[in-house]
Parts: C-alpha cells; sequence; structure tokens
C-alpha cells in the first residue's frame, strides 16, 4: 500500500486453498476498512460474516471455535507482514 492522505493504492489477490466454501456456506461476507487515525498511522479493521449450511451448523461451538481460531490467525499474519514491510505499531 502507498499513498498519502486522502489516497490509498492497493492490490487484491483471490487465493483458494482447494476447498469448496460454497459447501460450507449459503453466503460468505467480508470487508476491509482502511481508517486513517492521524498522518502516518491506519487503523484496518477486518469484518467476516457468515451463513452455515446444515453440516456447519451441527458443528457448534466447536465450528465457531475452528473458525475464530483461523480467523485470528489471519489477522496475525497480516500484522506480522505490516510489521515486517515498515510498519511500527503492533495491535495486541
Amino acid at each position: 500500500m502507498q499513498g498519502g492522505t486522502g489516497e490509498v493504492h492497493h492490490d487484491a489477490y483471490r487465493h483458494s486453498t482447494g476447498w469448496n466454501a460454497r459447501s460450507l456456506f449459503h453466503a460468505f461476507a467480508e470487508d476491509y476498512l482502511l481508517e486513517e487515525l492521524t498522518p502516518g498511522m491506519t487503523q484496518f479493521t477486518y469484518s467476516v460474516a457468515i451463513e452455515p449450511r446444515l453440516p456447519l451448523r451441527m458443528g457448534g461451538s466447536i465450528a465457531r471455535r475452528y473458525f475464530d481460531s483461523m480467523f485470528a490467525s489471519g489477522c496475525k499474519g497480516l500484522q506480522s507482514y505490516v510489521l515486517k514491510a515498515g510498519g511500527k505499531h503492533e495491535v495486541p
């Protein structure tokens, strides 16, 4: 990501891990929000919503913990990438 105030440049990539999301979800949505807090500091908010199909709903709290863990791991990976690329602030 490059740019100055009010200017965002980004690349988007789609990555398939081999599993078919349509077999797990009726609907899947994700949203990325970048908000400039102060010059040089941006807050990144990532939101995910799913409407699971029956097999996933039957997994109950175990399935929920699995997806919570998967998305938390992805966020930590992104944080690590940003810090290596020159970011200065770590999120707890």
